[in-house]
This record gives structure tokens, sequence and C-alpha cells, in this order.
């Protein structure tokens, strides 16, 4: 059995970066390949999820054999992400279809697509998406994945077909244009390549209503997602898939879980796509992930059920608000812990001792212990950045979780206790104080200052730490430290 992930457009790769960490702390058996799908290569979002994907499989690789952290097996695919214009640097929607030629040669074709589609949009460049005109993207969807001969989907679809029971799950929005051209049309895709394996896979995604919005742009007459027309959009979509899951036939999807937010946040800019396409993490995309979870651990689709998740205060989002949210919690209080007391302390140590030889090692039991008087002595230079490169970009979407502007209070954790600028994750004077005040826990054996931490690890048997490296064993050695459970 495995898993597969496909992360359409902005907000796809966005669910998919939510499940990332998600997956980072509360680690799944099977292997999880991961596809993302972006006419717009050069998308903030998209690039950012391709670095945290990244980072989180050179971290892994890092402690790789320790017994606890960072688990999941992800696989991300070759190249990461599947673009229709991977030889059209910008391309136009009427060359795509050949219409100068149709109109000679095939005038009865080239006057359909007159009717199909306005000039504007025919005329549109797509190298920066659809434009929230998922007409476009399902057109060209459809005639550009090669499922047989193309990277990466002939790997995919060829682990697909020798896995006898395959989970593939699709994050998109219904209401832009890569999510919502993407979900149907792909999806039909695969199952109609895999159909002779029909009932060997299940297929399941996220319909992404609105929840975010932002500015007019100020050329108003240039082709373009429009926010004041997603509500419109989605409700259209919406009619779509129940009329597909209504139909006597099996429906392309086994589950779908429609999300959104009433109260869409307002970003603070337009963006036609491209690098300043970069909006901030945000809850639902944390219950995209839980969605995922949750179709993962399906047992069987042949009894149609409807799942209902709300959350008790209007005002504040709490774990109780989650699906399995407590479970959720301590998992991820374990590896927020880790990655606060790691940048915040450990690493800082562990750098210095690597420029200045014996700043740790003349009274800190734990380092002698596990490194020098292990086989790779000093030799930890590159898995050290690759942990601490990892831990700050969650800590950084952690922190970005907790500040959505649409009234709703997230109350996870107390993300006060560190700062993020350009990126980067500094600590205040008094961080060996806050790592409590993270995610506060009544448990009296769970260290609560920094310095508890590092004398804790000085007590530990090197011996019981698990590990294929001297780097591996200290990961181990903390995380068993910063764990609740």
């Amino acid at each position: 059995m495995g898993y597969y992930i496909i992360g359409i457009g902005g907000s796809g790769a966005k669910c998919t970066e939510a499940l990332i960490h998600t997956l980072a702390a509360l680690p799944v058996k099977q292997p999880v390949s991961i596809l993302l799908v972006d006419p717009d290569t050069a998308n903030g979002n998209l690039a950012r999820t391709v670095q945290t994907l990244d980072a989180y499989v050179a971290a892994r690789s890092a402690v790789l054999g320790e017994q606890a952290l960072l688990k999941s097996l992800l696989k991300p695919t070759d190249p990461r992400v599947w673009t229709p214009f991977a030889d059209e640097p910008r391309p136009v929607f009427r060359d795509l279809f050949q219409y100068e030629f149709l109109s000679r040669r095939h005038p009865v074709a080239a006057g359909l697509m007159d009717v199909l589609y306005s000039e504007q949009e025919k005329t549109a460049t797509l190298d920066k998406g659809f434009l929230g005109h998922p007409s476009i993207g399902a057109a060209v969807l459809a005639d550009s994945a090669d499922l047989i001969s193309e990277h990466p989907w002939k790997e995919l679809c060829n682990t697909m077909r020798n896995d006898p029971q395959a989970k593939v799950f699709l994050f998109g929005s219904i209401f832009g244009g890569t999510g919502a051209s993407g979900l149907p049309t792909l999806a039909r895709l695969l199952t109609d390549h895999l159909q002779d394996r029909r009932e060997q896979f299940t297929i399941g995604g996220t319909l992404l209503l609105p929840y975010f919005s932002f500015p007019p742009a100020d050329d108003r007459s240039q082709l373009q997602a429009r926010s004041e027309e997603f509500v419109l959009r989605a409700q259209a979509a919406l009619g779509y898939y129940q009329d597909k899951l209504d139909a006597d036939e099996r429906s392309i999807y086994d589950a779908v879980y429609v999300l959104g937010s009433n109260v869409p946040s307002p970003l603070g800019n337009n963006s036609l796509g491209s690098t300043s396409q970069r909006n901030p993490a945000h809850y639902v995309e944390l219950y995209a992930a839980t969605a995922a979870l949750h179709f993962f651990g399906l047992q069987s689709a042949s009894q149609p059920r409807t799942f209902l998740t709300a959350r008790a205060n209007t005002s504040l989002l709490t774990w109780d608000s989650l699906p399995d949210g407590f479970a959720l919690r301590d998992h991820f209080a374990n590896l927020a812990r880790f990655a606060y007391a790691y940048l915040g302390y450990f690493y800082p140590r562990l750098r210095e001792q690597l420029k200045t030889p014996g700043f740790l090692s003349k009274n800190t039991s734990w380092f002698i212990n596990i490194f020098e008087r292990g086989q790779a002595k000093n030799n930890y230079g590159e898995p050290l950045e690759h942990l601490a490169d990892y831990c700050t970009r969650f800590l950084n979407w952690l922190d970005a979780l907790h500040r959505t502007n649409d009234g709703l209070t997230v109350g996870y954790f107390d993300t006060s206790t560190y700062a993020v600028a350009q990126n980067a994750v500094t600590f205040p004077s008094g961080a060996s104080t806050g790592f409590q005040r993270l995610y506060p826990i009544a448990d009296r054996r769970l260290s609560r200052t920094f310095e508890e931490l590092s004398s804790a690890m000085d007590r530990q048997n090197p011996r019981d730490l698990s590990g294929n490296s001297d780097f591996g064993r200290f990961a181990g050695s903390l995380y068993r430290e910063c764990r609740a459970i």
C-alpha cells in the first residue's frame, strides 16, 4: 500500500505544505509520493512548498535511523513539479490549439472555439497560470497531461498500477483557475488510465471553497482571477460535483472533503502570479491536511458516508475544533518543542563547537557521550544545517498559521515566544522559559527550560540511543526529552 498526493495550483501547494508538516509531527507507516502541478512554475507558494519538501527529505536523512523523529517517508517525484508548458516559455491559449491552422483548414472547429472562448481568453498568455478561468485550464490539462510516457506521470502511474491498495489524494481549490480545472480533469485522466485497476485504488480530494480574498488589480481589463467572483464560481463547481456524486455509475472520486471559511482572510495585495504570489499559511490548509489523513485511514469506500466537523467557539480555534485534534495536538507539540529547543539552544552551540573546538566538550556530558566518543567526531556540519533548515520552516509555518486576519483567533500554540523576520526565526532573551510557554503541559517529567533539557540529556545512557550517525543519536536524544507522549 502507498499514499499519493497531487497538489494542484497555489492552494494545492499550500495544502501540501501543511501536510508535510503534519506528517513530520504525526508519522504514517506507508510511503507518501508527492507531485505538484502548476503552469506557473515561478509561483511563490509552489516554490515554498518545494523548498519545504526538500528540506524535510534532507532533515529526515540527517536523523535517519532515529526511532521517533521525522519517520514519515516522503517521496517527491522527479521533477517535483509538472507543468503543461514545459516547452513553451510564453504559452498563448489560441496557439496551443493551433487556432490559425483551424481557421484555414477546419473552420467549424475554429468556430466552436470562438463560441466557447472570448477573444481575451484566446489571446491570454498562460505562463502565470490559468488566471481564474478553469475552462481554459481544463482544455489545456486534458490535452497536455501524458500519463503514459511523460515524466513524472509515467513513473507515478506505474507505481500506482503495481500497488494493490493505492490511495490517491488531490488538493486544490474550486474557485480559482488551476485547482478548479485540475481537480476534475486530472482525477478523470487517472481513473481512465488505471481503469483496469479501478478496484485496487481509491481516490479522494479536497474541494477548497473561498477562504481568502484580495483587492482588485489596478488594470481591470487584464484577464485575471477576481475574488469577488469566488463564491459564484464555487457554487457552480459544487453543483457539478453533486451531479457527479449522484450519478448511477461509480463516481470519479471515492471521497471528497469540502472546506472553506465563511469570512475569507483578506490578503494585502493582488498578485497575478509568479514569485509575488506567496501567501501566508492558513488554518483551512491544516484542515485539508487532516482530511488527507482521514482519507488514508478509510477502510472502504463501498458505503457512502458524510462526515462533518465544526468548531464550538465562533471566535477561537483550538485543538478540539480539529478532527482528532487532541492526538494532533500532542504530536505537533512534541515537534514544536523540539524545533524550538533545537534552534533556540542546541543548534547555535553545536555551530560554535564546529568553529571553536572545545567550546562544548569540557563540561557538556551529552556532547562528550554522543560526539566525542562516537565514530564521526565533529563531522556533523551538513546534517546540523539540514535539520535547522526544516525546523526553521516549520516554526515559520506555525507562526503564520496563528496570524490569520479574518476575526478568528488561532490558539494552538503561543508563538509569541519566538519571532519571525525575513523567514528567519529569532528568540528573545527569555527563550529558555519560553520553551515551556510554547505549549504548556502539566507533566512534571518534561523539562521546563533549555538548561533542564541539557541536564536531562547529560543523564541519558548513550547505549539507549538509536540512529545511524552521531548526529542522529543526538537528535533522538533531544526529541526524547521534548516529547510528552
